[in-house]
């Protein structure tokens, strides 16, 4: 029976059937509510409950027994608001609000920096033109702060405000896009399962000596990933060099080959050129068609007559591609003349076949006109 009893919980989160309970940031799952589930969890301030139905709780609540319900928080899907307030149990909460899942992320309504949660994933996504605002009390995405494992701010976003993110413990990797000039003090303090930041700005935000920046994080046991050409840039620099590894990213490639012609089963090694100070060279290859197929080392090959295109991709996601024309070996004749019912003869071909000659055989039950 799953049981998180006597204070071992203060946030609740129920996905669907599933079950979640966080006291810093511990993630554990069971299905259904079993008696007595949350007994004496008498810090319990909120459950995020995501099922549009409510599920059936007895009739005194044992399931929250000695949980201070009257002053704890049920946030519902939107929709399910009156299901809920007329369900057994869950109409004992407080008071009930709805899951909110993105937003924008100042109180100024004219800014468009926005947010989004995703759930099955786990990723904050932040877009928009203009700074990521300093967080002085609850940032819009707190339901979820301990949930966020990935968190990917898109270009366009020009710095990250104070504590824009603290306190995320479950956050491990977070992408920093070329357009981020500033990260103030604080934006990543206590971000303690961070592993991976990828920034790529190829010029280092200045951080200062201090670095608080990045408070209470491990930077020694992270990886830091830089674009191409920026690895003397962040070797110099305050704090991100404390980050015990750094990777250098391929963010443009060149496939040599854009477009090749080739005949039925003839091959063509293709080839990536990058940056030469690039340590991540992992890429992966694809085909669109099976009119040409590509090996993992990027060997075509030509499989039938028409057109394919095969892409090259880094492990970033930079990709470049090919196309690949296929000739067949099949060949129309527009006319033809024969002096004899039997002839046998040969056609000679243009140089691009294979084959320096036809071979075939005339029968008089085909010819339809010969001189």
């Amino acid at each position: 029976m799953f049981s998180i009893r006597n204070g071992a919980a203060n946030v609740v989160i129920i996905i669907k059937k599933t079950i979640g309970y966080f006291k810093k940031p511990k993630f554990c799952r069971k299905k259904g509510i079993g008696r007595s589930a949350f007994a004496n969890c008498k810090q319990l301030t909120s459950v995020i409950n995501l099922s549009p139905t409510p599920q059936s709780l007895s009739k005194n609540v044992n399931q929250f027994d000695s949980a201070p319900l009257e002053n704890a928080v049920l946030y519902v899907p939107a929709g399910s608001e009156t299901k809920y307030q007329e369900a057994i149990g869950w109409m004992k909460f407080g008071r009930k609000e709805t899951v909110v899942m993105s937003g924008n992320c100042c109180e100024n309504e004219s800014s468009d920096v926005t947010w989004n949660f995703d759930l099955p994933k786990r990723v904050l996504t932040v877009s928009g033109t203009e700074a990521i605002m300093n967080i002085d009390t609850t940032p819009p995405w707190h339901l979820f702060q301990f949930l966020i494992t990935g968190l990917v701010i898109e270009n366009g976003i020009t710095s990250i405000g104070t504590s824009a993110f603290a306190g995320c413990e479950s956050l491990t990797s977070v992408i920093i896009p070329q357009s981020v000039t500033e990260i103030e003090p604080g934006a990543f303090v206590g971000c303690t399962g961070l592993t991976s930041v990828t920034n790529l700005n190829p010029e280092p935000q200045i951080l200062g000596p201090n670095g608080t920046q990045f408070n209470n994080v491990t930077l020694n046991s992270a990886t830091l990933f830089i674009p191409a050409g920026s690895e003397a840039n962040y070797r110099e620099a305050d704090i991100w060099p404390d980050f015990g590894e750094r990777i250098v990213l391929a963010t443009s490639i060149d496939l040599l080959e854009s477009s090749v012609t080739k005949c039925l089963n003839e091959t063509e090694q293709l080839t990536v050129a990058m940056p030469e100070d690039v340590t991540d060279k992992t890429v992966t290859w694809a085909s669109n068609s099976p009119i040409a197929t590509v090996s993992d080392s990027g060997l075509a090959t030509a499989k039938a007559g028409g057109t394919a295109v095969i892409t090259v991709t880094t492990s970033y996601g930079v990709t470049d591609s090919c196309t690949v024309h296929v000739e067949s070996n099949d060949t129309t004749l527009a006319s033809l003349a024969v002096n004899d019912y039997n002839a046998q003869t040969s056609l000679p071909l243009s140089p691009e076949f294979n084959s320096d000659s036809l071979n075939y055989t005339v029968n008089a039950a085909h010819i339809t006109h010969y001189d």
